[in-house]
């Protein structure tokens, strides 16, 4: 919109064009303000839903392809809505380990094998900030107990609320949608 262009009698005076402007400004400005929680969007680029079913409950993922999103992963979040979490893929079967540094949720996590078979489940707990000091780390890692391709974190005890275990298959892996999968 070029404003010069508005004459005198126009219909849009000089204090509106402000006011315009300073609307525009303030819901940009404020939106990088939104709480973690307004943040989490269960969609890719492509507009659709990742969605996974594990014994018979949907569980709405947000994918970690790169080293970039899975060493961010669900830091920083004050809160996940049920049903929903973050699926991370790696492009082969490796020993995976996760920590909980700047995560203020409790989460659950399940190690998968490529063939989304759940190797295991572990609880895993909010660390306090002093347990990630550089000068002696105390924190607690969680480990897959063999090679696994997938991980999966959701609210703490999602998993055993719905009954599902070590063994259960996770349907809907060959359908996540993602930009790029780096090593």
């Amino acid at each position: 919109m070029n404003f010069s262009t508005f004459e005198e009698g126009s219909g849009m005076s000089r204090a509106s064009t402000w006011m315009v402007v300073f609307l525009l400004l303030g819901a940009t400005v404020g939106s990088f303000f939104l709480p973690a929680s307004c943040q989490i969007v269960p969609t890719t680029d492509f507009g659709k839903p990742n969605v996974l079913r594990i014994g018979g409950h949907l569980l709405y993922v947000e994918v970690a392809s790169t080293r970039l999103e899975r060493a961010r992963g669900l830091m920083y979040r004050s809160y996940l809505p049920e049903d929903r979490g973050m699926i991370f893929v790696y492009p082969r079967e490796r020993v995976l380990s996760f920590w909980m540094k700047n995560v203020r949720i409790p989460l659950s996590v399940a190690f998968l094998d490529r063939k989304g078979v759940i190797l295991s489940i572990q609880q895993m707990a909010v660390e306090a900030p002093e347990a990630f000091s550089s000068s002696s780390p105390t924190y607690r890692t969680y480990v897959s107990p063999r090679p696994a391709k997938y991980a999966i974190e959701t609210n703490g005890g999602w998993f055993r609320k719905r009954g599902i275990r070590v063994g259960d298959r996770v349907e809907g892996l060959e359908n996540l949608r993602f930009r790029v999968l780096e090593p």
